[in-house]
């Protein structure tokens, strides 16, 4: 990340913004919902895959030191928790979720190469294990959030 930052850093002019957003792996959970599922056993390979990849998963916690070691200044982070699904009970919150919902479905599925060939599964195991992450996902008994 820290060259990513750094090229951004020397795009900018004086008094330019640079805003970074993602979401942190592994999911968490305030109610053990998320304990033993296809979800949360997806985010945990998604991580050791990547590194057995050379390709260690970013962590969003250390971007506030990697943007201020490459020269940001006045930098601010803002952290949230974005609901895996349309669980929560504030509307707001509901709706976001099902947003965020819907763009892990394609996620679920874009690291298939961090299963196939970072940790050797075959293509059908990983797609039969999709399905069930995805089954977690869409599940209103599960109250995962990613950290932003």
């Amino acid at each position: 990340m820290h060259s990513i930052f750094a090229k951004a850093f020397a795009a900018l002019e004086p008094g330019g913004y640079f805003e970074m957003q993602d979401g942190c792996l592994p999911f968490r959970c305030g109610d053990r919902s998320l304990d033993n599922t296809a979800l949360l056993q997806w985010a945990e390979l998604t991580l050791l895959g990547s590194e057995k990849l050379g390709r260690k998963w970013a962590d969003p916690r250390g971007y506030k030191r990697i943007m201020e070691e490459v020269g940001f200044v006045d930098v601010r982070e803002q952290r949230f928790k974005w609901p895996l699904g349309s669980w929560p009970r504030d509307p707001r919150l509901k709706e976001l979720g099902m947003w965020v919902r819907e763009d892990m479905m394609e996620i679920l599925a874009a690291v298939k190469r961090v299963f196939t060939m970072g940790l050797g599964w075959g293509s059908e195991e990983f797609d039969v294990f999709l399905e069930r992450a995805r089954e977690d996902l869409r599940s209103r008994k599960v109250h995962g959030w990613t950290d932003m």
